[in-house]
């Protein structure tokens, strides 16, 4: 009899045991699923990134130093209408508000004869923060701005981006340097 009712206590302990663990288990289970409802499925990280101010200038592939020659004046012009043209192509991150200005001045501020003035007018491409013109200005040892209210831009490097600089010949004064090899100066260029 022992035998007996030993197993029927254990048959109706082991099913109490198995009620006891079906509740835990879902209990559990729905408390996993309560902690985990609010859970989002995605995840989301930010990356925060300052860049501090810069800029680059490239005159036709030359940056820095820019020689000039304005040539001789040809059949029926006259020496002021001797002119050079080139491109100037830059690169600018500004703080918000802030805005560049690109110079101009002569590396020899004797290299023009004497009484001939030369003349240098910077014209953007139109393009959004490339800068305002000044308008022609003469040219001396003088950082001089050509350019002004430059903002954060890319002008690109194609053969018209940037601003198309123009040199011209203004004034009195004569080419003696002798043959067709017209007025040399070399003008340093620089965004500040």
């Amino acid at each position: 009899m022992n035998g007996r009712n030993g197993s029927r206590r254990q048959t109706e302990g082991s099913k109490k045991m198995a009620a006891l663990a079906a509740a835990l288990i879902a209990a559990g289970f729905s408390w996993g699923k309560e902690a985990t409802a609010g859970l989002e499925k995605t995840a989301v990280q930010r990356l925060s990134m300052s860049v501090r101010e810069t800029c680059t200038l490239s005159v036709d592939g030359n940056p820095g130093k820019l020689t000039v020659k304005i040539g001789r004046a040809a059949n029926g012009t006259t020496p002021e209408t001797a002119v050079a043209e080139v491109q100037a192509q830059y690169t600018v991150i500004a703080a918000r508000g802030r805005f560049r200005i690109l110079t101009a001045r002569l590396e020899n501020p004797d290299s023009p004869p004497p009484g001939c003035l030369v003349t240098l007018q910077a014209v953007p491409a139109g393009k959004k923060n490339e800068g305002q013109s000044v308008g022609p200005v003469v040219l001396s040892g003088i950082p001089q701005a050509i350019l002004t209210d430059i903002g954060t831009c890319a002008t690109g490097t194609g053969p018209a981006d940037g601003a198309r600089l123009i040199f011209a010949r203004a004034g009195g004064g004569t080419f003696d340097s002798g043959g067709d090899e017209g007025l040399r100066m070399t003008v340093i260029l620089e965004l500040r």
